[in-house]
């Protein structure tokens, strides 16, 4: 579903909750990635556009935008999870580590 809104759902009720996220109102472009903090209290989107936002789930509030998005990719050699993990720190300064790959795509030259 290509949409500038996230939807909160509210697992005791089997309903979509009372916030829809809307990252960056001024230029919508369709969310591709969400991700939840491991306390369950932040949901971070991603749009096509490039804005990163986050939000506190339980009031439906932003918290904060990373409009200046990373432009890294991977060095000669270097795999996709490797790659992720330096730009995630050369990036944000944050250490990650790679549970399990998502997906991967191969782009023929």
């Amino acid at each position: 579903m290509d949409t500038e809104k996230a939807y909160v759902w509210r697992l005791q009720n089997f309903v979509i909750g009372e916030h829809i996220l809307r990252p960056c109102p001024e230029n919508p472009t369709p969310v591709k990635a969400c991700a939840i903090s491991t306390s369950g209290n932040f949901a971070v989107l991603g749009t096509a556009g490039g804005w990163i936002e986050r939000f506190n789930l339980q009031s439906g509030i932003s918290r904060g935008s990373y409009v200046d998005t990373p432009k890294g990719s991977a060095h000669d050699g270097e795999s996709a999870a490797d790659g992720a993990i330096r730009e995630t720190w050369e990036e944000a300064g944050v250490e990650v580590e790679v549970i399990s790959p998502f997906a991967q795509l191969y782009i023929s030259p």
